[in-house]
């Protein structure tokens, strides 16, 4: 088997090409919480600063229904509190269904019984809402899931 140049582009040059394209694609994110304060701060800053997609839902049984709807997303930031009960089941359901997606927990709770309870699980990450006060830490958080960063941010931060 041989393979020709097309364009002048070898075969590993247009492999490279599109392994670049598939990391700066759009990357979905599934932002779940039942505070809408949360859910817009996160909408926003993806909308304006990233090449990602904010996709919110505010209950356990929506994102349920959404594992068997949807394709899987590349990321939840799942609120441990939703308006339906803890979320700690829904995060095994996640991580059953979409094996590859990120899962990043959030919870206005913040102490060390609700952390003990999420570390079980198997997910190393948990971040109180206290800290989203801090735009350098969000920002942190949605590259840490994978987004790209689209423009510098406006508050030199």
């Amino acid at each position: 088997m041989t393979f020709s140049k097309k364009d002048g582009k070898s075969l590993t040059q247009s492999l490279a090409d599109a392994f670049k394209a598939a990391e700066q694609r759009v990357k979905r994110v599934l932002v779940a919480d039942d505070n809408e304060m949360t859910v817009s701060l996160f909408t926003k800053m993806i909308h304006r600063e990233f090449y990602g997609e904010a996709i919110p839902v505010a209950t356990n049984r929506r994102i349920l229904e959404m594992l068997d709807e949807c394709d899987p997303f590349d990321a939840v930031i799942l609120d441990y509190a939703l308006l339906n009960g803890p979320s700690i089941s829904t995060y095994q359901a996640i991580k059953d269904k979409w094996k590859q997606t990120k899962v990043i927990f959030l919870t206005g709770y913040d102490s060390p019984d609700v952390r003990a309870k999420i570390e079980a699980v198997g997910t190393a990450r948990v971040h109180s809402k206290s800290a989203m006060t801090d735009l350098r830490f969000m920002r942190e958080l949605l590259e840490e899931i994978g987004l790209k960063r689209r423009v510098a941010a406006a508050d030199g931060i």
